[in-house]
């Protein structure tokens, strides 16, 4: 058995929760993988950068505009980084706006090879992602009531026996009299039912 919550908090942990993880009070307290898979802001919305290694810290301060501070001691390393995170994050302008927009962040950013991504304000940007429109990861189909609906298609994906949206839940009553049939009734007997008001 599996619950979301569970999951969701395991998955997360690593990243953000290792300063709750060790419980006594003389521990050394280094900012967490959540420092380096930040979110920041552009002219036209946020993205987000996740530079863990040395060269994608470079790339990154390449990117931002501040190559600069791959020569400076302080912050060659990872070590140095951590130990020198708020001066760092104040040269880089944490928490102010890059005067860029953020298809040309992103875009200085991957031709260094750091990881990042827009992050999204609304659920049409999502289904537009040139990945996600890559993965198919949305279905549109038509209703027989509702007309036109956007799916998510199951997640996982098997060679021999492949998932796929079979169509909406039946409407109240629609599978009736196949269910009936299923309990051995036949045609008469059910219309006789529908005739006394005990089907709707």
């Amino acid at each position: 058995r599996l619950n979301m919550l569970d999951a969701s908090i395991a998955f997360l942990w690593p990243d953000g929760g290792a300063n709750a993880t060790i419980l006594e009070e003389d521990v050394f307290l280094a900012p967490t993988l959540a420092t380096s898979n930040r979110v920041d802001e552009a002219t036209d919305g946020y993205y987000c950068v996740a530079a863990l290694t040395d060269a994608q810290a470079h790339g990154l301060f390449r990117a931002l505009g501040h190559p600069e501070l791959c020569s400076d001691p302080r912050f060659e390393t990872l070590a140095g980084r951590i130990k020198h995170i708020h001066e760092l994050l104040g040269l880089l302008g944490v928490g102010t706006s890059d005067p860029r927009t953020r298809s040309e962040v992103i875009a200085a950013l991957e031709a260094e090879d750091v990881p990042c991504g827009p992050v999204y304000a609304s659920l049409e940007e999502i289904a537009e992602d040139p990945q996600v429109r890559a993965n198919e990861t949305f279905v549109d189909t038509a209703h027989p009531h509702l007309g036109k609906m956007r799916e998510p298609r199951p997640p996982l994906r098997f060679d021999r026996t492949p998932t796929a949206i079979r169509g909406p839940a039946p409407a109240h009553g629609a599978d009736t009299d196949a269910v009936l049939r299923e309990l051995g009734l036949g045609a008469t007997e059910i219309e006789a039912l529908r005739a006394d008001g005990v089907l709707g």
